[in-house]
């Protein structure tokens, strides 16, 4: 096959992974003779306090990585992936593909983030066994399926009061909010960013937001007039409507690489998710928490901090109870039944992000 072709393909299922709020942090520089592509992140993509020290960007860039070594795999093209130092964070090289013309796996394409409410019912247990095997796989990172009612109740109640805090601290609400597409039709599937659309919230939702992004009002009048409660109530419908969540602990030491083998430890589990026709979502407040508490500190008034800091301590309390790991939890998402999505945002063209 062509060695153009080759890495064509890659591409493209690089820029199908998940990122946060749909940022596409990556860059790839190509050597298309050598079909070996140097994958990084780009900084000034994502420069919000939820990504503070840029590790849901390498996250994101971890997502697309698998998405290029599934694709591979499932050419039947050898290959190898290679930790950088200095050039890049990875170096994803094909050394042998056959001659057949390169495709995308369906699972690839279709999976997406579905944020409506879910149908809140036990999942079979022959299909919680095949998410096991495929976590069982996982390199580099440990994965946990959280399904107990009781440990579910908690963390329900703790997603809610995180993402009030977090949603309620005006940098990151700003953060977030111009990464929405309000230039843009509901429905479309915008390039970067987030469509109304995909967010699916009511109207009075959408005008509230619209409202919170052209006034920019400080965290008392967002807390005075309700934000607060407001957010913590969306929450806590789309955490309790959830038939688990899903954890993605770091087994590594904590560096950059760490946070790329989670973020593709994360992506296997997604794509297990969309085999086996589920929806999912990243619920990641009381982690962008944890991040901000170690790398941006200043962005909290000081009761927040603090509010932030038990809210943290009570999760990893949880997390312990629940047997699921001592490593510490990097990613986490609900999933569970659900009709499908309203709307989808789309991607840059997959050429946009190479060098």
């Amino acid at each position: 096959m062509d060695s153009c072709d080759v890495v064509d393909v890659l591409l493209e299922a690089a820029s199908l992974a998940p990122s946060g709020d749909n940022t596409q942090p990556w860059k790839f520089s190509v050597d298309r003779e050598r079909r070996s592509i140097v994958l990084d992140i780009v900084p000034a993509r994502d420069p919000s306090p939820m990504n503070a020290g840029q590790g849901m960007s390498r996250m994101a860039l971890g997502a697309a990585l698998e998405n290029m070594s599934r694709t591979a795999a499932f050419n039947r093209w050898d290959y190898r992936v290679e930790p950088l130092e200095f050039e890049g964070l990875v170096r994803f090289t094909v050394e042998r593909a056959t001659s057949e013309p390169g495709t995308i796996e369906d699972v690839v394409r279709r999976r997406v983030t579905n944020r409506r409410a879910y149908q809140q019912m036990t999942l079979p247990p022959d299909c919680l066994q095949r998410l096991c095997e495929v976590g069982q796989s996982v390199q580099n990172a440990k994965v946990c399926l959280l399904t107990d009612p009781s440990l579910l109740g908690e963390l329900v109640d703790l997603i809610s009061r995180a993402d009030a805090i977090m949603l309620g601290t005006k940098s990151v609400r700003n953060g977030f909010l111009s990464k929405v597409r309000f230039d843009r039709p509901i429905h479309e599937p915008v390039e970067e960013g987030l469509s109304l659309g995909s967010l699916e919230v009511a109207l009075a939702d959408r005008i509230a937001l619209r409202v919170l992004k052209s006034l920019s009002p400080s965290d008392s009048l967002v807390k005075l007039f309700g934000g607060r409660r407001a957010f913590s109530r969306v929450a806590k419908r789309l955490a309790g409507s959830a038939s688990g969540f899903l954890l993605v602990c770091s087994t590594g030491d904590g560096g950059e690489q760490s946070d790329v083998d989670v973020g593709r430890a994360w992506q296997k589990m997604w794509l297990g998710f969309t085999e086996e026709g589920l929806a999912a979502q990243p619920m990641m407040s009381l982690l962008v928490l944890q991040n901000m508490l170690r790398n941006a500190p200043g962005e909290f008034s000081q009761p927040d901090r603090q509010t932030a800091e038990k809210l943290v301590n009570q999760f990893n309390a949880v997390v312990a109870s629940s047997g699921a790991s001592e490593e510490t939890v990097a990613a986490m998402m609900r999933f569970g039944k659900a009709s499908p999505p309203t709307s989808r945002v789309g991607r840059l063209p997959s050429g946009q992000r190479a060098e």
